[in-house]
């Protein structure tokens, strides 16, 4: 029930938040553990983890 010019900005931000997120994780992840299956593995499993603690956060409000 929000109008789209007070919803836009904070969806913005929270997508620019969202991808700085995940290219600096894909970045620091192939530096401190190298391209490997590892790293990729640790990377996807922490964007699902911090997916998961943002829904519960949410869903608790």
């Amino acid at each position: 029930r929000r109008r789209a010019r007070d919803f836009l900005p904070w969806s913005a931000l929270a997508g620019l938040s969202w991808a700085s997120y995940s290219v600096a994780l894909g970045y620091f992840g192939a530096h401190w553990l190298g391209a490997t299956w590892l790293a990729t593995g640790v990377s996807a499993l922490a964007l699902v983890g911090a997916g998961a603690l943002a829904t519960y956060v949410v869903r608790r409000t």
